[in-house]
């Protein structure tokens, strides 16, 4: 049974909320779910679980797994807060002879 990629993975806390999982897929959310969640329990858990094996079977669209199981790490309290850096258009670029930060150039500094 294949299973296709979300447009964009999802991450979510593990553990003691020090190490994060990137979830990609309805096959990826169900078994992070089970096996990796804070508690089993709640509306937002029970329909992302219930979504997620209707996904799998072909009963559901993969996007309604995935809006699911983000709302499931939303209700939980463990999903990632995106990255300032990620949400940058322009990134750092090395200049050799300058200084560049954030795309934008200054002249070396002589000492």
């Amino acid at each position: 049974m294949p299973t296709e990629i979300w447009q964009t993975p999802i991450e979510v806390a593990v553990g003691d909320g020090d190490h994060f999982k990137s979830v990609k897929n309805s096959r990826e959310a169900l078994a992070t779910l089970m096996t990796c969640w804070p508690e089993k329990g709640g509306k937002s858990f029970a329909i992302a679980k219930r979504t997620c094996m209707k996904s799998l079977s072909g009963e559901a669209e993969h996007a309604a797994a995935a809006r699911a199981f983000l709302e499931a790490a939303i209700e939980a309290g463990i999903l990632r807060p995106q990255r300032v850096h990620d949400r940058c258009a322009r990134k750092p670029r090395a200049v050799f002879g300058s200084m560049a930060v954030m795309g934008h150039t200054w002249p070396a500094t002589k000492f």
